[in-house]
């Protein structure tokens, strides 16, 4: 048993909300970690399920830490509780539906002690499998050292659950933007990565699994104003990174102007979307895509009156 009087090297996230027939695997895939110098934190963020009893089987782990909000405060919230309680000098994150394989963290410390200050964050290979054990998707990107224009255009490293971070570089960025319910994920990467240089396990050492009889989000439609509302404010934030360099990102600050042309026009928020339509244009003369997505809000707007609340 490892002795909790020692601080951690690794302090391990775990958002959970209502998914007490899951947990447990995710728990254990970090637990029996080939690497021990760690904590295991889980941040109940209000489940109205057995999860409170559930963690109990892993109380006699010394390593094992369990936080719940009284009240759903969202998985970005609860990941920032746990940064805020952790003890480790570096950050992992793990979704409650997902599991490590063992070797995991060892391989990305390994890879830690290697690289220069400048890399504050190592990031590992992911596979998803449906609920047959079937593989789905592969996801094993490449990209090392400044890669943040590159993830300007999607999150080219992938979800949380790969991620290994220097917690100063997690608390230089301020954590997650608890304001986001969509992209919070890509947005946080995005902050981390304009801040430092990445590195990577070549190795897949994440496995996602889909079909679990449980409900799965859905993706954002754009039928409701909330969700409109949502794009904007990823939009906005990815404009915050990037407006204090307009000529090297001109192509990105037009681009997210022309998806607020769409999201606005979507609203009925004319106004907005003439002052969208005027930014990506001035960033970006030639961007005929804003001129063409100007034209097709217009058109819808013609045809089909707002959308659902």
């Amino acid at each position: 048993m490892p002795d909790s009087t020692l601080t951690p090297i690794v302090s391990v996230i775990i958002p959970t909300h209502n998914r007490a027939s899951l947990l447990p695997r995710a728990v254990l895939s970090v637990l029996g970690q080939t690497m021990t110098s760690l904590e295991c934190i889980v941040i109940d963020d209000a489940s109205s399920d057995d999860t409170p009893a559930v963690v109990q089987g892993f109380a006699s782990d010394e390593r094992f830490r369990y936080i719940r909000h009284e009240s759903n405060k969202g998985g970005s919230a609860a990941r920032n509780t746990g940064i805020k309680a952790s003890r480790g000098q570096y950050i992992a994150l793990l979704d409650d539906d997902d599991e490590w394989l063992p070797s995991k963290l060892e391989k990305q410390m390994h890879l830690f002690t290697k690289c220069p200050a400048a890399v504050g964050l190592v990031y590992c290979w992911m596979d998803y499998y449906d609920s047959r054990g079937q593989l789905m998707k592969e996801h094993h990107p490449t990209c090392r050292g400044y890669v943040f224009p590159l993830l300007l255009g999607s999150n080219e490293i992938g979800g949380c659950p790969t991620l290994v971070l220097r917690k100063e570089v997690v608390e230089a960025v301020g954590g997650f933007d608890e304001s986001l319910t969509i992209e919070d994920d890509w947005d946080f990467v995005l902050r981390v990565c304009k801040r430092v240089e990445v590195d990577v396990v070549p190795e897949v050492l994440v496995r996602v699994d889909y079909g679990h009889g449980l409900p799965q989000v859905s993706r954002v439609s754009l039928e409701s104003k909330r969700d409109c509302l949502q794009a904007i404010a990823c939009a906005e934030a990815k404009l915050r990174l990037v407006l204090d360099e307009p000529r090297k990102y001109r192509h990105h600050i037009s681009h997210y102007y022309a998806q607020e042309i769409y999201l606005y026009g979507r609203l009925g928020l004319w106004g907005r979307a003439l002052s969208a339509l005027i930014s990506a244009l001035r960033a970006y003369p030639l961007n005929f895509n804003a001129i063409g997505l100007t034209i097709r809000t217009v058109l819808r707007g013609i045809t089909k009156r707002g959308i659902a609340t």
